[in-house]
């Protein structure tokens, strides 16, 4: 029988901040989904790396298969660390590097990843699909992004 747990985190503005720890609650899970608080900028790789350690203490614990799902437009534009001289550019470009060294941590770590892209279709340049790539993970295009659609393409991306 499994015992699966799910953590909630959330990542805007500037920074990534666990809503809820690790717990069996997966319908507690859905009903925050369906609340979580979007827009601003996306410190994805801020994310990743509390992602990743989450996954760390859960293995420090016993758990040693993780799934990480990202709810996400995939476009990073707030690096960890970020010299307020550099230029917006420069910005962009230091996230996404981030974002895909962060990435490849995860994916090296045997951390499972589904990534649920929520960018409208007519402004999608591929990134989500681009983070998916580099996590070694499913893909789903749901631009409402509801909980019970996220939890249906989770379990389906397990089950493949």
């Amino acid at each position: 029988m499994h015992r699966d747990q799910v953590a909630l985190l959330s990542f805007r503005g500037e920074q990534a901040d666990l809503l809820m720890p690790p717990s069996q609650s997966v319908e507690l899970a859905k009903r925050a989904l369906d609340v979580l608080p979007t827009g601003g900028g996306t410190p994805l790789a801020a994310a990743l790396l509390a992602a990743y350690q989450v996954a760390e203490q859960a293995r420090s614990r016993g758990i040693h298969r993780t799934t990480l799902v990202i709810i996400t437009d995939g476009r990073p534009n707030v690096p960890l660390h970020f010299d307020p001289v550099h230029s917006r550019e420069q910005r962009l470009t230091q996230a996404r590097e981030e974002v895909q060294r962060l990435a490849g941590k995860l994916r090296t770590a045997g951390i499972g990843a589904v990534v649920v892209d929520t960018q409208r279709n007519f402004m999608s340049r591929g990134e989500a699909q681009q983070l998916a790539a580099w996590l070694g993970g499913a893909y789903f295009y749901l631009p409402q992004g509801r909980g019970e659609e996220i939890a249906q393409a989770v379990l389906a991306a397990n089950e493949a």
